[in-house]
């Protein structure tokens, strides 16, 4: 994946001389998709996803700023069969999830790594870390800036599904929380037109491929 990283890769230098960019970004701009709203936010151990903690000691959450990305990242990329020049998928899988926004009681602000475009290629990344089927770099990245940046929230990547956003990989010490009621998927404003735009027909549970 190019770069070799080792326990002696220095990311407090990397911050320290301007080659590790750390961005600010409000906590209110993320969203995700979930199929379970009541137990949001849902910090993963299980060393399943790209920027997950490889010694399952912490735990990450995903999120995204559009819904256009979140629904590529979650039920498209998980659920979906493209077939006949379009997307389907079970109206089940649609019908199960929510959108739900996140809060930072006392600081909205959020220090994200920003790993994408000079940012990564400075600190000798490039964008395998964001698309590759092999996450054992990607955990290895998340690992060491989680435990030598002490104050960083979480890393902001290119969404592997949507290559034209950005998606945000949460840590846990974080500290995010819902903000309000969760909008169930089918009553969001953009749910028509997502569906159009991605060339998606839902079908009767069970009748797609």
């Amino acid at each position: 994946m190019g770069p070799h990283l080792s326990s002696g890769w220095d990311f407090v230098k990397a911050r320290n001389n301007g080659s590790l960019r750390i961005v600010d970004i409000e906590t209110t701009d993320l969203l995700r998709l979930t199929r379970f709203p009541a137990t949001e936010p849902y910090w993963g151990k299980g060393k399943a996803y790209r920027f997950d903690d490889p010694a399952q000691v912490f735990g990450v959450t995903y999120a995204a700023f559009t819904i256009d990305v979140a629904f590529s990242e979650t039920i498209l990329h998980q659920k979906g069969c493209f077939i006949d020049n379009q997307w389907m998928i079970n109206e089940s899988n649609v019908m199960e999830r929510s959108v739900v926004t996140y809060t930072r009681p006392g600081n909205q602000s959020l220090k994200i790594a920003e790993l994408t475009g000079k940012s990564l290629k400075a600190i000798g990344l490039n964008n395998d870390i964001c698309s590759s089927d092999d996450y054992t770099t990607s955990m290895a990245i998340s690992s060491a800036l989680h435990a030598q940046l002490h104050d960083v929230d979480g890393i902001l990547y290119v969404s592997r599904q949507m290559n034209t956003d950005l998606a945000v990989a949460l840590f846990e010490r974080s500290n995010v929380q819902v903000d309000g009621n969760a909008t169930k998927f089918i009553d969001h404003a953009d749910f028509d037109a997502l569906l159009k735009s991605f060339n998606v027909t839902i079908l009767p549970s069970g009748k797609a491929p």
